[in-house]
């Protein structure tokens, strides 16, 4: 006992971090093969990792002996902690950031900023939730929420090509939806993902009855829309990957406007997506061009189409912005 405070003293460890030495007569083997009646060969551990010892020592021993034997325990222990921590923290990682910027972050890169040329943005959210918040409980209005992101979840889940975290992520949580984006990894086919993936949650959200718990049938609403964005993760200890940009906002302004059921495309979402949206249509479903309109979020003025169930009654054109009348040139009375 006096030989060890000695050595836990030199080394400067409590006695919590002291490893576990095995002392022993002589050297323990790896293992021993004993016959059996059968003639097979049953094999018995008897080294020391096999009683729960980091090293051993052979009986008499002295003080330099237990030393080196302490540093290397001591050492390898905190090799595997350390290995096991970047574990914990790349799976932490992974659950909340797109895996290559996972990846960037797990080694260390805490700084990361980029400009994304061009990406596709999906706004989804409830339609009547004004209405939901006033005459439901909490509990309900969860689930409601609960049932939004699951059909999300399960269509990332069941799809080719819509992995989260890989082809989509959900970047941002809002008050009666969430918003998706597409295109981070340079593919040329966001805007068909994100179109596809409205669709299916569409179909999901459709054929789902309603609630047992809140009784609602939810009533989505989707926006897509493509543009330059700009990204980078922001935080220390939980990262978060933001993305934003005028094609953010434009999406989130534009998304008000749809009908229930209705899946908006903007004119830049619809110049990605060429003949593939003539493919992709559903058969009992009709395209309504709502017009032009001009936003302050966007120097340009923005086309809108909305993708509606046939027997759905036809919305509106978008309002117009009033008409600035030209003033006339003032006269200046010279004297």
């Amino acid at each position: 006992r006096e030989l060890l405070r000695l050595v836990r003293h030199d080394l400067y460890i409590s006695s919590d971090q002291m490893p576990a030495i095995l002392v022993c007569n002589g050297k323990p083997s790896r293992w021993s093969a004993e016959e059996t009646t059968d003639g097979a060969k049953q094999e018995k551990v008897r080294d020391y990792a096999y009683c729960g010892s980091d090293d051993w020592l052979e009986r008499p021993f002295q003080a330099s002996d237990l030393k080196p034997k302490l540093k290397r325990a001591i050492a390898t222990r905190k090799r595997h902690a350390d290995a096991l921590a970047a574990s914990h923290r790349r799976g932490a990682y992974e659950a909340i950031l797109p895996l290559h910027i996972a990846s960037r972050v797990g080694s260390g890169e805490m700084l990361i900023a980029h400009e994304i040329p061009m990406m596709s943005v999906l706004s989804c959210s409830i339609a009547d939730w004004q209405e939901i918040n006033e005459t439901h409980t909490p509990i309900q209005i969860m689930q409601t929420l609960t049932e939004l992101h699951c059909a999300f979840d399960n269509v990332c889940d069941r799809e080719p090509g819509m992995k989260q975290k890989k082809d989509v992520f959900k970047f941002r949580m809002l008050d009666n939806g969430f918003m998706v984006v597409a295109g981070l990894d340079g593919n040329s086919f966001h805007a068909e993902k994100l179109l596809r993936l409205a669709f299916k949650m569409m179909e999901a959200l459709e054929r789902a009855p309603a609630s047992g718990i809140t009784g609602i049938q939810v009533k989505p609403r989707f926006l897509l829309h493509s543009g330059p964005g700009l990204a980078g993760v922001a935080g220390g200890r939980v990262p978060v990957y933001m993305i934003g940009g005028p094609t953010v906002v434009v999406a989130r302004t534009l998304e008000a406007s749809i009908s229930p059921f209705g899946i908006g495309i903007s004119g830049s979402a619809s110049t990605q997506l060429g003949e593939t949206l003539k493919n992709l249509l559903p058969a009992e479903s009709k395209l309504v061009d709502l017009g032009v309109t001009e936003l302050p979020e966007s120097s340009i003025p923005i086309h809108l189409q909305v993708l509606l169930p046939s027997s759905a009654p036809t919305p509106p054109p978008l309002p117009q912005p009033p008409q600035q009348q030209p003033q006339a040139p003032s006269r200046q009375v010279v004297a």
